[in-house]
């Protein structure tokens, strides 16, 4: 995305935000302005003290951006977390308005408008489609949603933050799901996991998990579990000089707890924090309940957020 030209517009955004962005010590919701791009500081990151008076179009007013990755059963390759979104957050960890920040954005055509992106890098429909895929087989509806929500909220995608005789129509749509991309391809969780030894018929405690994430991305990671079952790994950044992604320690740790005993043929099943069973294992490739593929974990689902 071209950084903003020297005209200036202002959008009020105080109604945009929820009561939680507004409370944040650390988000500026006033004003959005097409600026020079001399005028944007460099090297500060969001959520920093340097960034209360930075304008909204050098860096995202909701300043925590969090990447969600999730594994569903079916979708994605075999060794591959696929995406649920890139949602951004308040610095203190609040979400935006439920549907949206913008609502002359909101569409419910998203993957038509990417495939008539004129910039678009080769081959990006097929990385969207095989990374970002809906396991209800709907993916405009998927990425509509997830855009319209979430991809509206982030300040600096604003058509209005880039000169409009350079805006090329839908650029916006297609840096929000571009960035998304690049984001998992170098937050590669199953490859950090697997250079610890985390593969199917492993015995790890979810601590090891975190451990591995850490030790590859330096900086950990919140790990959810739903229905007993690993559901989303969602990784926490703050932004600088515009789409510069920096990972940083999660809000909470998540909802998966304890370790898995060595014995096949279970699902996985670790979030009950009093849980004695000691049948918990992640899922190998005789356990009944797994695709044909014996795809490494019980994949969750891509619920709405």
């Amino acid at each position: 995305m071209k950084l903003p030209s020297s005209v200036t517009l202002a959008i009020a955004l105080s109604t945009l935000f929820t009561t939680s962005a507004a409370a944040d010590p650390a988000i500026n919701i006033t004003t959005i302005d097409l600026l020079d791009a001399n005028s944007c500081p460099l090297d500060v990151l969001s959520c920093s003290p340097d960034s209360r008076n930075v304008n909204a179009c050098c860096l995202p007013s909701m300043g925590l951006l969090v990447l969600v990755q999730q594994w569903f059963d079916g979708v994605g390759p075999s060794d591959a977390f696929t995406l649920h979104g890139l949602w951004p957050d308040t610095c203190a960890g609040g979400h935006g308005p439920p549907n949206g920040c913008d609502s002359l954005r909101v569409y419910n055509n998203v993957e038509a408008r990417l495939k008539s992106y004129n910039g678009a890098q080769p081959g990006f429909m097929d990385e969207m489609n095989t990374y970002w895929g809906s396991f209800k087989g709907n993916n405009n509806g998927f990425w509509s949603y997830e855009w319209s929500k979430h991809g509206t909220c982030i300040s600096n995608l604003s058509p209005s933050c880039t000169n409009p005789s350079t805006f090329i129509p839908n650029q916006d749509v297609y840096e929000y799901f571009r960035q998304a991309l690049e984001l998992r391809a170098q937050y590669d969780l199953y490859a950090a996991l697997a250079k610890a030894g985390i593969m199917p018929r492993s015995n790890p405690d979810v601590e090891d998990m975190h451990e591995a994430i850490e030790a590859v991305f330096g900086a950990d990671a919140q790990i959810n579990c739903k229905g007993g079952v690993l559901n989303e790994v969602w990784m926490y950044f703050n932004v600088k000089n515009g789409n510069q992604y920096e990972p940083t320690a999660p809000k909470y740790p998540g909802s998966c707890r304890g370790s898995m005993a060595n014995k096949d043929n279970y699902k996985v099943d670790y979030n009950n924090n009093n849980s004695s069973d000691k049948d918990k294992h992640w899922a190998s490739r005789t356990d009944p309940n797994r695709h044909s593929d014996g795809t490494l974990f019980k994949r969750g689902c891509d619920c709405l957020y």
